[in-house]
């Protein structure tokens, strides 16, 4: 069962990222979030900082239109790296772990063409594009874990 420390944490963060996205999506600019395998995360218009912890984060979350988004990350805490990456979308669930994706519990390849996700190879970088929403979701895989990944609300 998490901490008390930690379900603080988990819903400070959750308020942090929902504030910032609900004045992403209000603006016709490019927002960017960042969590790197150092364990920084750099959120859409605020102070980066760092977390360490294995614990399940939610990185973003917010309804916008009756359509939930939301994505947790969980880092390996002797790496710092990412080592597992859940993006849920309009209860569609993908799961990018072990260097595999996973989408509704069913392993895909690449490119990944679905009604309300796109999911294909960017130069170095794996790229999850919304269908339904102005929203991209990027990261890069050194071995089977995650050092760096972000959310654009513009592509």
């Amino acid at each position: 069962m998490a901490s008390p420390d930690l379900a603080l944490v988990t819903v400070g963060l959750t308020l942090l990222f929902l504030g910032q996205i609900s004045s992403a999506l209000n603006q016709e600019t490019i927002k960017v979030c960042h969590t790197f395998g150092s364990g920084v995360v750099e959120p859409f218009q605020d102070t980066p900082f760092h977390l360490s912890t294995d614990c399940p984060t939610t990185l973003l979350h917010f309804i916008h239109q009756d359509v939930e988004y939301k994505i947790t990350t969980t880092r390996n805490i002797k790496t710092g790296l990412i080592k597992k990456v859940v993006i849920t979308l309009n209860n569609l669930r993908t799961v990018v772990t072990n260097g595999m994706i996973e989408v509704e519990d069913k392993s895909v390849s690449l490119p990944y063409d679905h009604l309300y996700k796109h999911i294909y190879p960017y130069g170095i970088y794996t790229q999850l594009k919304s269908k339904i929403m102005e929203l991209s979701v990027r990261w890069h895989f050194v071995g089977n874990e995650i050092d760096h990944l972000w959310v654009r609300d513009y592509w």
